[in-house]
């Protein structure tokens, strides 16, 4: 018989050994899983989230008087293809898709290679699909032309519902940058490319404009303590089709995690002033935009053709001439039949170029029509006088916000916040 292995509570010398052989035997191979284990999306990914106000428009005196905001995240400045994408790759293959950064690198080395099926393989089907092949058609000409660069930098995205744009920069060796970004759409629990969201799309406009005015530089958050704010959502079934819902801030419903706000600046007149033949709104001397408006309205039921064309910026007025004088159903003739009609002014909004005027008319008493804009351009050479305009010539997506039906909707809501405001 051996002897005795265990001896005044010591171990013996080949137990010992024994022991140490079955502790590396163990300690080996759970080393060895944890540096292979597989890191996870938000492990590789690495953002900054952000839900604060941004600038869209100011007016001439530099105050800002149009902000808003959206679900937005900024990556770091090492999220870029060569960097990201080998650690991507070791995600298992499901979950690749589940990852809209792989997606956009995909993309971008699909369209270097040329491989049209690989491209269309990552579009969401029917309309985006058909939409993407016409898209590339011509990827030959696209791979030529990408050929210059050979990087991506992630910059930002943003969400809304299940739709996610990601911003970023293609990289050239030679320096040259070109920034570029693309929307995708979360659907059955992986990401498609999608056209689904027009230009016109309220997400689209602010998430562009935010680019324009930011990109480069660092965003100066905005005081909006002291301005008008609607909060705006949509169901999940509205979220491409552009149906919102609007309400106040403190209105909002606990449920809703993905909305905008809009801020504003904005005069309101909570009951309308109504401008009508028979007792024509007289504006107070510090209100000469509601002046303008009065006047226009009735240049245009009672004046002559010359007087209506007087009253357009100088710029427009020949063609808003021959448009009269042949009668066409221009956006000219069109005021004057509209003017016929009693009149009601909701809300001014200055900007760099003049001020937006939101009015109505009033087709039965007590009864509101569709609510429209009139964009009214500052006399350069008499601060109080003004003239019509088509629109902001210099601010595009402002401008469609603006017009865009979701401030129309929040008017009508900032007038009865207003209206007992006022009781």
């Amino acid at each position: 018989m051996n002897q005795q292995n265990v001896h005044k509570g010591k171990i013996s010398t080949k137990t010992k050994s024994d022991f140490i052989s079955f502790v590396i035997v163990i300690f080996f191979p759970l080393t060895t899983l944890a540096n292979t284990s597989i890191a996870t999306h938000d492990e590789i990914i690495h953002l900054n989230h952000k839900h604060e106000p941004f600038p869209i428009l100011h007016d001439d005196n530099g105050h800002v008087v149009l902000a808003g905001s959206f679900n937005f995240a900024e990556y770091q400045t090492n999220s870029t293809m060569n960097n990201l994408l080998p650690k991507i790759k070791k995600l298992p293959e499901k979950d690749k898709y589940r990852c809209p950064e792989y997606l956009i690198f995909t993309l971008f080395a699909s369209k270097k290679t040329g491989d049209l099926i690989k491209v269309l393989s990552m579009y969401e089907q029917a309309y985006s699909y058909e939409r993407a092949k016409k898209q590339y058609k011509n990827i030959k000409k696209i791979s030529k032309e990408l050929e210059i660069y050979n990087n991506l930098q992630l910059v930002n995205r943003s969400t809304f519902g299940p739709y996610l744009n990601i911003g970023y920069k293609m990289i050239g060796q030679n320096g040259k940058e070109m920034y570029w970004s693309e929307t995708l759409k979360l659907k059955d629990n992986r990401y498609y490319f999608t056209y689904e969201l027009n230009n016109l799309h309220i997400f689209t406009l602010l998430r562009s404009w935010r680019h324009r005015l930011t990109y480069g530089k660092n965003i100066i958050r905005p005081n909006v303590s002291n301005m008008r704010r609607a909060i705006v959502y949509s169901d999940p079934e509205d979220y491409s089709n552009g149906k919102y819902k609007v309400c106040l801030e403190e209105d909002i419903p606990k449920s809703v995690k993905n909305y905008f706000t809009i801020y504003a600046d904005i005069s309101i007149y909570p009951d309308g002033l109504i401008i009508n033949e028979s007792n024509p709104y007289v504006a107070p001397i510090d209100d000469p935009e509601v002046e303008f408006m009065n006047k226009i309205v009735m240049t245009y039921r009672n004046g002559s053709k010359e007087a209506m064309v007087s009253l357009w910026n100088p710029v427009e007025r020949r063609i808003v001439q021959a448009d009269i004088q042949k009668d066409k159903m221009s956006r000219t003739v069109s005021l004057k039949r509209i003017f016929d009609q009693d009149i009601a002014i909701n809300a001014k909004l200055k900007t760099p170029e003049g001020t937006v005027i939101y009015w109505q008319t009033m087709l039965k008493p007590n009864t509101k029509n569709y609510l429209s804009t009139l964009f009214l351009k500052r006399n350069i050479e008499d601060e109080n006088d003004f003239q019509l305009t088509s629109g902001l010539e210099n601010y595009y997506y402002p401008k469609k916000v603006l017009q865009n039906d979701i401030m129309l909707k929040a008017i009508g809501i900032w007038q009865n916040q207003k209206k007992k405001e006022n009781m």
